[in-house]
């Protein structure tokens, strides 16, 4: 029963996927980071942020969990980043 699963398994190319999975999960987290770590001096770069934290929630938590503790620790908090930059923002033009 065990070879043949493990055939199976083989066959399937479940163990590459997961792995494609994981690294695809990682390189959104740190595309996001890249676009976070910019201040917006307008609210055109604002909605950029807005619209890479909406793609980051696209991905469930629980699968976020893949991504190691030590890296999700190193993240600002985006949303409170974003949240001041819009005020200040708004708070120019008016």
């Amino acid at each position: 029963m065990g070879a043949e699963r493990s055939r199976i398994r083989e066959v399937s190319g479940i163990r590459p996927a997961q792995r494609k999975e994981i690294e695809a999960r990682e390189a959104l987290i740190s595309h996001v980071a890249s676009i976070m770590e910019m201040e917006p001096v307008t609210m055109a770069g604002a909605i950029v942020q807005a619209e890479a934290l909406e793609a980051l929630s696209a991905v469930p938590a629980f699968e976020r969990g893949t991504v190691s503790v030590e890296f999700i620790q190193t993240l600002p908090a985006w949303g409170e980043r974003l949240a001041a930059s819009i005020l200040r923002i708004a708070k120019s033009a008016a």
